[in-house]
């Protein structure tokens, strides 16, 4: 066996961890793509211009997804706040909904005071209606933020756009109930 010369060692160590720091940036660009071409196609589900939507027959009725699309939503669930706090605080935010959710979802970061959580899993309505009390409390009671939250399931053959246009319409109806903070598929 022959000796090791620490010149020679040193420097294959060095390389081996050039290597490795670089495929973990390469992993981090890579991911936050990702993040951005979803996010990106998100919101153009929820304000009707993907392309599967704009290429769709006049009077038919477009599939719910893009083609191609690998989630199945459940359930969408709107959060609103008064000024602006998903382009301050949102990305800490996201993090503590992603530790503190019983049940998997993608987020989009709306507009400022605006954030809509896309549910991958079959939920119950109670378990949703718990989730929106958790979250008010918390923005609430850790960033001094009144919110206000609504959810709606996405049934057989609707569109994200669609189900979003009744939430928004159903948080434009909160001024009738000032004292609540949660408005629920029903009300």
């Amino acid at each position: 066996m022959k000796p090791i010369v620490p010149a020679d060692f040193e420097s294959t160590v060095r390389k081996v961890l050039a290597s490795l720091e670089k495929e973990a940036q390469d992993a981090r660009a890579l991911q936050q793509q990702t993040y951005m071409a979803k996010s990106h196609l998100l919101w153009q589900m929820v304000h009707n211009s993907y392309p599967g939507q704009m290429d769709s027959a006049p009077g038919s009725h477009p599939s719910a997804m893009p083609d191609g699309w690998p989630e199945t939503y459940t359930a969408l669930f709107l959060i609103e706040t008064e000024d602006d706090f998903f382009g301050s605080d949102g990305l800490h935010f996201q993090e503590e909904l992603v530790q503190g959710a019983p049940f998997s979802f993608d987020y989009l970061n709306l507009y400022p005071t605006r954030s809509v959580l896309f549910i991958l899993e079959t939920v119950r309505e109670s378990r949703l209606l718990s989730f929106a009390q958790s979250v008010s409390l918390m923005l609430q009671e850790d960033y001094g933020r009144k919110s206000y939250i609504t959810f709606d399931f996405l049934n057989q053959g609707q569109t994200v756009h669609e189900v979003y246009s009744r939430l928004e319409k159903k948080l434009e109806s909160r001024f009738f109930f000032p004292e609540r903070s949660i408005l629920l598929p029903n009300d």
